[in-house]
């Protein structure tokens, strides 16, 4: 209310675009060109194995490559296959050109069924069939793993009135944020979230399968019962890689902890979990700068780095008359 009453500027931001080797010109959007190339192949044919029995057979083969950027504006982090639940990186970089991952080269879907023609008349028919499909990567499985690459956005906020006496108003004109870091130069308090991709992952498939019986009550009217099964595998999945870790006696820390809760006993100062809540040590930080980013213990908030990978999901059968 102060500043706004006296038209003092409380703070300006600026956002600074970087190809992760240098930032573009004070002032200049950003276009990106995403290009995603796909193919499929498939081969099926139909036997008449007897008069009133056909099967079906089919083998389809899609390749989903890495999307990359046209514009040159895209990077990763140079050790994405070492990071996992167990290792300690202290020297990840983010590196200009790197790919968001690999593609899985090996997507063969099998498909088979068959039609019976019961007596033969063309009034009952039982039909089965069964398949694996492979699903597409949609953007929301790359948006955030580009997005939260460090260097590529830079945010600068410059506080005119924050020293001691200063009384800049807007009627002295809109200052410029700092000059931005050079790259190189690591924040004093970077970041420590990101995403990042498997660097190999694979498409979610469906194995699919059903079955029905089909039968002419009279002219143009059938009834039909049929079961649809079909269940996800290695779908899309966040996981944190970069969970807060402990190394000394847990069961002693958290027995300690709730000893506290139930009757406000003194914990520890030395306790292993309220260390790690006080310290929250992270994984990984990225960088200010466009060309690195370095691991170091301070007291940001909690950090995340999310792992994109593949879960499983049970199966959803219907039944429908």
């Amino acid at each position: 209310m102060y500043n706004e009453l006296l038209g003092r500027v409380s703070d300006v931001y600026g956002r600074y675009y970087s190809d992760l080797e240098k930032f573009q010109p004070d002032g200049t959007s950003r276009r990106r060109l995403f290009q995603f190339r796909e193919f499929g192949l498939f081969i099926q044919d139909d036997w008449k194995i007897l008069p009133r029995l056909t099967l079906n057979a089919g083998l389809r083969y899609e390749r989903f490559g890495a999307p990359r950027e046209g514009n040159g504006l895209q990077g990763g982090l140079d050790k994405a296959g070492e990071m996992n639940f167990v290792n300690r990186l202290t020297d990840i970089s983010a590196k200009k050109g790197l790919p968001y991952f690999n593609p899985d080269n090996n997507n063969f879907a099998p498909r088979l069924g068959f039609a019976w023609d019961v007596r033969g008349n063309g009034k009952t028919a039982i039909r089965g069939s069964w398949g694996v499909f492979y699903e597409r990567m949609i953007n929301a499985t790359l948006t955030p793993a580009d997005l939260n690459i460090p260097g590529l956005t830079t945010d600068a906020r410059f506080m005119p009135n924050s020293a001691a006496g200063a009384d800049y108003r807007i009627s002295d004109g809109i200052p410029r944020p700092q000059a931005r870091r050079a790259p190189g130069h690591r924040a004093a308090r970077p970041p420590a979230d990101g995403f990042r991709h498997e660097t190999r992952p694979a498409h979610g498939l469906r194995p699919a399968h059903s079955f029905n019986i089909q039968q002419e009550l009279f002219r143009n009217t059938v009834v039909e019962a049929g079961y649809v099964s079909t269940r996800g595998v290695k779908l899309f999945m966040h996981s944190n890689v970069n969970q807060p870790r402990i190394y000394e006696d847990f069961l002693t820390a958290f027995r300690q902890v709730q000893a506290y809760q139930a009757n406000r006993t003194p914990v520890p100062a030395g306790n292993a979990l309220v260390r790690m809540w006080a310290l929250r040590t992270p994984l990984f930080h990225s960088s200010a700068a466009p060309t690195s980013s370095t691991a170091t213990s301070d007291r940001s908030p909690t950090p995340s780095i999310r792992l994109t990978t593949r879960g499983t999901l049970p199966p959803v059968c219907r039944l429908h008359i």
